[in-house]
């Protein structure tokens, strides 16, 4: 505070509990560097520039005579500290400021041509800005000098024609209040640049000591480096064809639509989009861990658009090693498409994670499928985002089970990313993995000693955003992955989950596999909803940092032999699965799937895969639990890869479960087998007020898919 009385804030908020944050720190408007937070703070580190959080500027003009007062303020209980020294610097005299701009022209150039860039150098007061002046333009390595136009009064040192280097100009005495200088640079790009390189300048300008603000006086500029046969009807560096596969007007050279627009707003401008070979307008996302191809392996992606409009869509596959490859795809309105990604050059053998950038909504389910004839398979949906923490509850490297977590890293630096192995009795493991930028890393589980004969749940936290998914498989004599499911991580446990698959009896056997990651035991309360309304009730203890199966099928009568639906309830938060096997017993099983409950009903549920028919038999089934007390209706739209659709509106009992057989006759809740045979398609189901009603239904809905191999019906699912 002034002696006039006039206060500003340098700092709110900061210092937390690290030690001598603010020694030796200036607060000055003129610092470089911007207000910090907490997390910017560590113990012991010297900040020796700050800009504070209001201008000082506010004491200008202002008699200096007087008590000046600094105000420290303590607000978190608990903990002290010290103000040891502080003092006053003040700056008398006339003050200025200097601004520096900068512009590349042309926005896109071809190898060998020209780049100008012209910079000035603006004194905007409040007074002439004193010298000496000096004006540096470190020229990018792809830049080489050709001439400089300087203004009168400069003397300027450059780089030898032809070469590359800093340009430095220099001016005594003063600026006045008010003058631009203008400077222009030209040079040619080198012929030998890649296309897509980004030609960046930036230039600073500096004055004598005493200026107001130098956080304007540096300015960059970008050209990019574009390809020589590209046809660019509008001049923007953007080709017509790279435009118009991601729904920008190929006609219009700036704005969102030019090389320094951001449309889907992520920070990144269209010219660096077409550099990292993402999506510019990529305002939906959605990420898969898993992914394989091989001679054992196969991989598909199920994609619906259920919008108006054309989705413009990207896939990026993130291998292991090695750059990403991408696929780019228009899906029509109301459409599902599907890619095949072993089809793709530099595809046929890989390990990889999966990214889908979209302009319209896009529902995406993967398959994976194995050994060629597809004696196996597991499916799952996509993730919306990548996170820090991730839950997995089920999890087996007994008895011939073979355990794999697959971590996707879509960031550009290296994630370390922690595993808490959590058993059914005894304390947890933790294991500590490196995974590198924009990379998919495999852990299988089953190779760690303290790891390689157990039932597991884990909790994994990473520093970095990244997706995880699980992938499980049952070896059998003579027969690798003769079984397997997969599914996708959950980041939060919750109190409470919905399952709308599941099915006991002599061919299948159900489980609900539940970890409690807290250091509470849980009660569980698991309510299954059956066919005709009657729901069984069971309650389970589940002690802290462990995991728990219930097996369905053994729960009593009512259940050994029934198609299901369940509800979990718990007292602390919990992580809940579901795995179906068959046929048979644990002798026996050939194959299996699995899926994470659902922690909220709802009213509508779409599904991105589905077939019928076709060379492998393939049957798929809807699953639709309804958890309200009263009865209710569906809608259920089938989107086909035509573009054409078909409707059915069936009733569903209240606390029930109802499956939708799409290959069957229309008369028994099918859509008919003509309509649907040999054909893919996605669903949409639609909870409707029912007659007499005031609102719908709330359901919880699932896909079940199997298909046939070497004679076994329903091989793999």
């Amino acid at each position: 505070t002034s002696p006039t009385g006039t206060t500003v804030t340098i700092t709110t908020g900061n210092g937390a509990a690290f030690a001598n944050v603010f020694n030796g720190t200036t607060w000055e408007d003129r610092a470089g560097t911007a207000p910090v937070t907490d997390a910017t703070y560590a113990a012991n580190v010297v900040r020796t520039s700050l800009v504070p959080e209001e201008a000082m500027s506010a004491f200008t003009g202002q008699d200096p005579n007087g008590q000046w007062t600094l105000t420290v303020l303590d607000t978190t209980t608990g903990q002290a500290g010290t103000l040891s020294s502080w003092s006053l610097v003040l700056v008398t005299g006339s003050t200025w400021n200097l601004m520096q701009t900068l512009t590349a022209a042309p926005a896109g150039v071809l190898p060998g041509g020209t780049v100008t860039y012209t910079a000035a150098v603006a004194s905007t007061g409040p007074g002439d800005a004193q010298g000496p002046l000096t004006f540096t333009l470190p020229l990018p390595a792809a830049a080489l000098f050709t001439s400089i136009v300087s203004p009168a009064g400069w003397t300027c040192v450059t780089p030898a024609v032809g070469l590359s280097g800093t340009i430095t100009c220099t001016r005594p005495g003063t600026l006045a209040v008010g003058a631009t200088q203008t400077f222009t640079v030209a040079t040619t790009v080198a012929p030998a640049t890649p296309v897509l390189t980004q030609v960046t300048a930036t230039a600073t300008v500096q004055s004598g000591a005493g200026e107001l603000n130098i956080s304007d006086n540096a300015a960059t500029a970008t050209s990019l480096v574009v390809q020589p046969t590209a046809v660019d009807t509008d001049g923007d560096s953007l080709s017509n064809t790279w435009e118009t596969t991601f729904g920008l007007d190929p006609a219009s050279p700036g704005g969102a639509n030019g090389p320094f627009g951001d449309p889907d707003g992520d920070g990144l401008t269209n010219a660096q989009e077409l550099a990292a070979g993402t999506h510019p307008r990529g305002f939906h996302t959605r990420y898969f861990a898993e992914g394989a191809t091989s001679t054992f392996f196969d991989v598909r992606f199920a994609l619906l658009n259920t919008a108006a409009e054309s989705a413009h869509t990207l896939l990026r596959f993130l291998p292991a090693t090695g750059p990403a490859v991408g696929h780019t795809l228009l899906i029509g309105p109301a459409t599902r498409a599907t890619v095949t990604p072993k089809t793709l050059q530099g595809m046929a053998v890989a390990e990889f994670a999966t990214v889908v950038e979209s302009d319209q909504p896009v529902i995406a389910d993967r398959t994976l499928s194995w050994d060629g004839q597809g004696y196996g398979s597991h499916a799952e949906s996509s993730v919306a985002a990548p996170a820090t923490q991730w839950y997995l509850a089920e999890g087996a490297t007994h008895s011939g089970f073979q355990l794999f977590y697959l971590l996707q890293n879509a960031n550009a630096t290296t994630a370390t990313v922690t595993v808490e192995y959590l058993l059914p009795s005894g304390g947890p493991v933790t294991r500590a993995y490196v995974v590198a930028g924009n990379s998919r890393q495999t852990v299988w589980v089953n190779t760690d000693p303290a790891l390689s004969s157990t039932d597991v749940s884990a909790t994994i936290t990473s520093d970095l955003p990244i997706i995880v998914e699980r992938a499980m498989y049952l070896n059998r004599a003579g027969q690798t992955f003769a079984a397997g499911h997969g599914s996708a991580g959950v980041t939060a446990p919750s109190t409470t989950w919905f399952l709308a698959e599941g099915a006991t009896g002599p061919f299948f056997d159900l489980f609900v596999l539940i970890a409690n990651p807290t250091q509470t035991a849980a009660t569980i309360t698991a309510t299954f909803l059956r066919p005709d309304g009657s729901t069984v009730v069971r309650t389970y203890p589940v002690a802290a940092k462990s995991r728990f199966n219930i097996w369905v099928d053994e729960e009593g009568p009512e259940l050994a032999n029934t198609a299901v639906s369940t509800t979990i309830a718990s007292d602390v938060p919990v992580l809940v699965e579901r795995a179906m096997w068959w046929p048979g017993n644990g002798n026996t099983w050939h194959e299996a799937h699995n899926s994470f409950g659902a922690t909220s009903t709802g009213v509508t549920w779409a599904l991105a895969e589905g077939e019928q028919g076709g060379p492998t038999g393939v049957e798929t089934y809807v699953l639709v639990a309804n958890t309200s007390a009263f009865a209710g209706q569906v809608r259920v739209t089938l989107f086909k890869e035509d573009g054409t659709t078909l409707v059915k509106t069936l009733p569903v009992a209240a606390n029930s479960r109802l499956n939708v057989p799409i290959g069957a006759a229309e008369a028994a809740g099918g859509f008919g087998p003509t309509n649907v045979n040999g054909r893919r398609f996605g669903c949409v189901v639609e909870s409707l007020v029912p007659a007499g009603g005031t609102d719908p239904a709330q359901i919880v809905v699932e896909r079940a898919m199997y298909s046939n191999a070497g004679g076994v019906v329903w091989a793999a699912g």
